[in-house]
């Protein structure tokens, strides 16, 4: 098979995809789509991340001093790319 044929299998419906590919330009992220059409690569800082998913990351020390940025809320996303995510809408 080529990999067109195998993104053919694979890949959500064009209508899904930009439905996410809306959202993420709503907050001005920087995204591609792979050639397999399965999967969107985003770019996005920490102040994008807490606006979209409604949380907040805080800075945590590990023992070994390493820093890492982090959240303990529970997400958010809008309802339709949700249902796009638990496979709801195909």
């Amino acid at each position: 098979m080529t990999m067109e044929e195998i993104a053919d299998l694979i890949a959500p419906p064009e209508e899904d995809i930009k439905a996410v590919q809306d959202w993420l330009d709503n907050y001005a992220v920087k995204h591609s789509l792979l050639k397999s059409r399965d999967w969107i690569v985003a770019e996005l800082t920490v102040a994008q991340a807490e606006k979209m998913f409604n949380i907040k990351y805080s800075l945590f020390v590990r023992r070994t001093g390493r820093k890492v940025s982090a959240t303990l809320d529970p997400y958010s996303v809008p309802f339709v790319v949700g249902l796009l995510q638990l496979g709801l809408i195909c």
